[in-house]
């Protein structure tokens, strides 16, 4: 494997499509002609000037995650909890705070509770 010269924005576009590959920094590595102990250095080293590395898409045991599709409803969500026993319609709320980090957006709505914000910020501070 041969050594380049690159810059750190140009290791961390390289270390964003390895995460976002779904391949293992192995292979992702051996297709790239990239040492793996430069990439996992070039990790640390960026990490640790906050530049935002994206984890590891793997579990700690080595298990990858299923990615499923999510489509979020622009209608009322219906609660089944009228004691009429019909759905009750809950009016939508409106986005009082959008977050942007590691190319992921979360918007957290009016009325939301003390519970779902802080453990919204910790698992987007896990991301960093």
């Amino acid at each position: 494997m041969s050594k380049k010269i690159r810059s750190d924005q140009e290791w961390l576009e390289l270390i964003q499509e390895c995460r976002a590959s779904g391949l293992s920094v192995k292979n992702w590595c051996q297709t790239r002609s990239i040492s793996i102990k430069t990439f996992y250095n070039k990790a640390a080293d960026l990490r640790k000037k906050s530049c935002g590395i994206p984890g590891s898409q793997t579990a700690a045991s080595g298990q990858k995650h299923e990615v499923v599709p999510l489509e979020m409803a622009a209608d009322p969500v219906l609660y089944p909890q009228d004691p009429a026993g019909g759905a009750m319609q809950v009016p939508s709320a409106r986005v009082v705070v959008t977050v942007r980090i590691s190319g992921y957006r979360v918007e957290i709505l009016e009325g939301a509770s003390e519970d779902i914000i802080r453990n919204t910020l910790l698992a987007l501070g896990s991301l960093c």
